[in-house]
């Protein structure tokens, strides 16, 4: 049965029957429903990445790591000249990099409690463990 606007065994209009909507829902419907959700949830992360100095900080930390790994750059006194920052402040922004890759997705999400300012000051553990509980 082809249901979007072609000609059916049911009828020639393309509509599905009510009682195939009353099993199956409309589908139309439930394509707007989940684009709604899906689009505010997109919209909703995106006003996080815009707005939090924590995610443009870890986003440049991975930057920067992914510089050392390929090579572009051997050490961190290197990008601290390259960026114009203290390399003490690049030392403390890479360590944004150990953090546990379950509190990076909440951070991403707009969830936890994490804010930047704590994390330089205080940095951040190695034990993922003692991460959570921060």
């Amino acid at each position: 049965m082809e249901v979007f606007g072609k000609v059916n065994r049911f009828n020639q209009t393309g509509a599905v029957p009510p009682i195939c909507r009353a099993i199956l829902g409309n589908p139309v419907v439930d394509f707007i429903k989940t684009f709604r959700v899906e689009a505010g949830d997109e919209r909703r992360e995106r006003k996080v990445a815009e707005e939090s100095p924590l995610v443009r900080a870890l986003g440049l930390a991975y930057h920067w790591r992914g510089l050392m790994e390929s090579s572009r750059f051997k050490t961190l006194s290197e990008i601290a000249e390259a960026e114009g920052l203290d390399k003490g402040q690049v030392s403390r922004m890479m360590r944004l990099t150990r953090l546990a890759p379950d509190i990076v997705a909440d951070v991403l999400a707009g969830k936890g409690e994490f804010r930047l300012e704590r994390l330089m000051r205080q940095g951040v553990p190695r034990d993922w463990e003692e991460q959570r509980v921060m």
